[in-house]
């Protein structure tokens, strides 16, 4: 081999195991409080995202599993621990996962759900975006299926606060979610800039009446 030729013993000794990288970051630990439903889905979106950009998913049960348990947290590696699984479970990714899935989201009871949604109005300061997000929160319980853009539709023109909108949309022909959306947003930005002009000659008015007020000071201490 010459100076310059470059060396292949980092890769002439057969297949190679999967490339992890720590560029990508780790997958925050599992919040075991509160919303557990969210905060599960939330920690399983990472994790399958964690094995596919670093190679893990191409990896040993052995090392899959490891690497699980280190980034899942104390808490919820303490409930896995306790969870009634068989050794061969223990050591395979997939049976844990499908295991903590079914603790960490229980049957839901679909009429209550339903009620939680049907239910839900707009709350105060709460912008059209952030309140069509929680009806789509809602509404993944809910088993809609493929109703299930139609019925947030539905509840966004009966839930939202401004009533001048809400009778802009029962105008409306052919409304779907997207064009119930686009209305309510025009509306919410058209109302904001209202506000912002009516406070703008509020001011003005004030600092006319204190011009005034200063000028008919001055002319009676002449």
């Amino acid at each position: 081999m010459t100076k310059d030729q470059p060396s292949t013993s980092a890769t002439s000794n057969g297949p190679q195991g999967p490339m992890f990288t720590s560029h990508f970051p780790v997958p925050t630990s599992m919040n075991t409080k509160g919303d557990q439903v969210n905060n599960w889905e939330f920690f399983k979106q990472q994790w399958c995202d964690y094995e596919i950009a670093t190679g893990l998913e191409s990896g040993s049960d052995k090392v899959r599993m490891a690497t699980l348990r280190s980034v899942m947290g104390k808490d919820c590696l303490q409930i896995l621990l306790n969870l009634k699984l068989s050794e061969e479970q223990r050591d395979n990714v997939d049976e844990c996962l499908k295991a903590l899935e079914s603790y960490f989201k229980p049957k839901r009871n679909v009429v209550y759900e339903r009620y939680i949604f049907n239910t839900c109005t707009q709350s105060t300061d709460e912008t059209i975006d952030g309140y069509v997000n929680r009806l789509r929160k809602h509404a993944a319980t809910c088993e809609f299926g493929v109703l299930t853009d139609e019925l947030i539709r539905d509840r966004l023109v009966l839930g939202i606060r401004e009533e001048s909108t809400k009778l802009r949309l029962l105008k409306e022909d052919k409304l779907d979610l997207n064009k119930a959306l686009n209305i309510c947003r025009s509306n919410e930005i058209a109302s904001s800039q209202l506000k912002a002009i009516s406070q703008d000659n509020k001011t003005g008015k004030e600092e006319v009446r204190v011009i005034q007020k200063t000028r008919n000071k001055t002319r009676n201490n002449k």
